[in-house]
């Protein structure tokens, strides 16, 4: 798809009513287009010029700074700042990207992230989780590292055993573990 038929997409959906929230990935969301005829802007201030109407939108890429942030949120962007903001269901599940109904990504798809996921937990454990720590800390991130370093990331069922015997807890998903 060329530019100009990827914001008619966006748009129709946008319009159509289909989508509360329109995630913009690009590798270089400051980059210029390919196309030509769009050469005088750069991919963010095209895609600003869709009519979002009440549709959250968020962009991704090569965001390296405060002054490429407050671009960003100059563009029209902006994450949530209150906790009710937070839990207004079209954010609910933004920050784990763990939406099954996102119809662009095939079932493989989602194998591949669980499972970069599961080896990302192993080899990065998280350090407010206190029952893994010392030897099991050392464990997991030699079993994962192995595969981390190697970008093998298909079947980690070695990690998932460890993570299910340490009864391994994900903030993010579980809240935080006191002792």
């Amino acid at each position: 798809m060329n530019l100009e038929e990827v914001s008619t997409v966006c748009q129709w959906l946008i319009d159509a009513d289909k989508i509360d929230f329109l995630d913009i990935s690009l590798w270089d969301c400051f980059k210029k287009p390919n196309d030509e005829k769009y050469q005088h802007m750069s991919l963010l201030a095209y895609f600003k010029q869709l009519d979002f109407k009440n549709v959250k939108w968020t962009v991704a890429g090569k965001i390296t700074n405060a002054v490429e942030v407050q671009q960003i949120l100059d563009a029209g962007f902006s994450f949530p700042e209150t906790l009710e903001e937070w839990i207004d269901p079209s954010w609910e599940k933004f920050d784990l990207r763990k939406n099954p109904l996102t119809p662009w990504l095939k079932p493989y798809m989602i194998d591949k992230i669980k499972n970069f996921e599961t080896v990302l937990n192993g080899y990065f454990p998280t350090v407010s989780d206190f029952r893994i720590k010392g030897y099991k800390h050392k464990l997991l991130k030699l079993v994962s590292g192995i595969r981390y370093k190697n970008d093998f990331y298909k079947y980690p069922y070695e990690i998932k055993i460890l993570h299910k015997i340490w009864k391994y807890r994900q903030p993010e998903i579980e809240g935080f573990y006191s002792e």
